[in-house]
């Protein structure tokens, strides 16, 4: 049967249409790999079952595991690391949505470059603090920026940043932009 849009067998849930059990089992040994592509896969942690405690350079930052609720709460499950700052974050967003949380957070850098941009773009007389802007710009790197710790740098949240800034008065090279030039297009 379907339940909002899902496929189950016999109560079990079954895999998308055009995802087979190799697919699946290439998408689990790139999580296997500690580089800057497969920290994207941290963030559905939870997908993967134990495979998690398997993999010790998987660790949270400020607390998150790839800025998701629910990979987090998935390497605590799996972690024989009792992480206190992991717990706190999960804590904490259950407190402010009293019960609920958000599937990612927080969004530290592309937040603030949406809000910047956006502010921009309107005829409101308005001055950014600098430890904001700041901020952007520490973030950046040799890739650009992520759209917060413990993710990757990307494209779409580096571009972000970099227009932000340029468009506060602070001015980046976009050098960082061409590791995700493709053959006539950006990843």
């Amino acid at each position: 049967g379907q339940i909002l849009g899902l496929s189950f067998a016999d109560g079990a849930l079954l895999l998308p249409e055009g995802i087979t059990p190799a697919s699946s089992a290439a998408v689990r040994a790139a999580l296997g790999r500690d580089d800057i592509h497969s920290r994207k896969l941290w963030a559905s942690l939870e997908a993967f079952g134990g495979t998690a405690a398997e993999l010790p350079f998987i660790q949270p930052e400020e607390g998150a595991v790839g800025c998701s609720p629910a990979a987090t709460a998935a390497w605590l499950s799996a972690s024989p690391d009792d992480d206190r700052n992991a717990r706190a974050y999960l804590r904490a967003l259950q407190a402010r949505g009293d019960g609920p949380v958000p599937g990612v957070t927080p969004i530290t850098y592309f937040e603030r470059a949406w809000i910047l941009n956006s502010f921009a773009m309107t005829s409101l007389d308005y001055s950014p603090p600098a430890e904001l802007l700041d901020s952007l710009e520490a973030g950046l790197g040799e890739y650009g920026v992520p759209a917060a710790p413990g993710l990757p740098p990307d494209s779409d949240d580096t571009a972000g940043v970099l227009y932000a800034l340029a468009l506060h008065g602070r001015p980046h090279r976009p050098d960082s932009l061409m590791h995700y030039r493709g053959d006539g297009y950006f990843t």
